[in-house]
């Protein structure tokens, strides 16, 4: 599957075409999120709060809340929430998982091809170090091999039969030592194919990330509008702001990672042996990688409709 640079820069340039815009916290989701507020503020304790996902998915109970007076218990391991936060919770995720699969449809044909260049990259590896067993499995023949007679040779004169079992001997060899030249040429070619499709890749799985960073912020910024006015006007308050905190527990494990999923090796090419049979030392590649302190790349201008999409009422 043969996908030319000049489509590849085009697909670049429209996903990076343009900054994207904060998800807007629109009028009518800002009033949702108070009234709810204010709804929940007239509900005790244990009708309000439920456990989070954190606690489900660790496999151990929430502690139940602290009697008053007691210290707060470690934020970080908090697993409480209310249904509020975590509705706003899943409707992040839900905009998160379409994200991904953007990032999928977008990218499958440069994966498919990248697959098929990474096979065809291992095998020639595959060959190589086969051939190279086999040659050194090819020791220089003795006197008595050089001087075995083959049929028609009885007459033959020794030395003519010394040359010709020499002869076949470097002619194996040579051939094998030409298959392991051209299986290196190919893995270069391979190396440079796979570098090719992969960055692309890598780009769009950063806009992808960044756009989850975005949906992060804006469940953040809702759950926080959420519990503010919730704790002022909660009799409990002061321990439910020890207990809830406006966290995204529901934001997805891809959209954390320093690389895509569907680049686990980081398109590191692989190492042949070099002629001595030793394996080189191998060098970083020296791109930065997709995490924390990553560069936001620009989407594509998809992100058009989707600042115009509503969400929960939001215009």
């Amino acid at each position: 599957m043969q996908i030319d640079d000049n489509a590849i820069q085009r697909r670049i340039r429209a996903w990076t075409a343009r900054p994207t815009e904060a998800i807007r916290y629109g009028i009518f989701a800002r009033i949702s999120d108070w009234l709810c507020a204010g709804r929940d503020a007239k509900a005790g304790l244990a009708v309000l709060l439920v456990p989070g996902r954190d606690a489900a998915h660790l496999g151990a109970g929430p502690t139940p809340p602290a009697a008053e007076g007691t210290p707060p218990a470690d934020r970080a391991a908090s697993a409480w929430g209310t249904p509020r936060t975590l509705y706003l919770n899943q409707l992040g995720r839900g905009r998160a998982d379409r994200e991904w699969t953007m990032f999928q449809a977008e990218v499958a044909d440069l994966q498919v091809a990248l697959s098929v260049a990474r096979a065809e990259q291992a095998s020639a590896v595959e060959e190589i170090a086969r051939l190279r067993a086999e040659i050194d499995q090819m020791p220089r023949p003795t006197d008595a091999e050089l001087e075995v007679r083959l049929g028609g040779e009885t007459e033959t004169d020794i030395d003519v039969v010394r040359e010709r079992r020499l002869a076949a001997y470097t002619a194996r060899r040579t051939a094998a030592e030409a298959e392991i030249n051209r299986l290196q040429a190919v893995v270069a070619a391979k190396n440079v194919e796979v570098a090719r499709l992969a960055k692309p890749v890598k780009i769009r799985f950063q806009v992808a990330q960044n756009r989850a960073d975005m949906i992060e912020a804006y469940v953040r910024r809702r759950c926080a509008a959420y519990l503010t006015r919730l704790v002022r006007k909660h009799p409990d308050g002061r321990r439910i702001a020890e207990m809830v905190r406006p966290d995204w527990p529901g934001r997805p494990a891809w959209s954390l990672g320093d690389l895509s999923p569907d680049l686990p090796d980081g398109s590191t090419p692989p190492t042949v042996p070099g002629p001595d049979g030793r394996t080189p030392p191998s060098s970083a590649s020296g791109e930065p990688s997709a995490g924390p302190g990553r560069p936001s790349p620009a989407s594509d201008t998809e992100a058009d409709t989707d600042r115009e999409s509503t969400m929960d009422g939001e215009t």
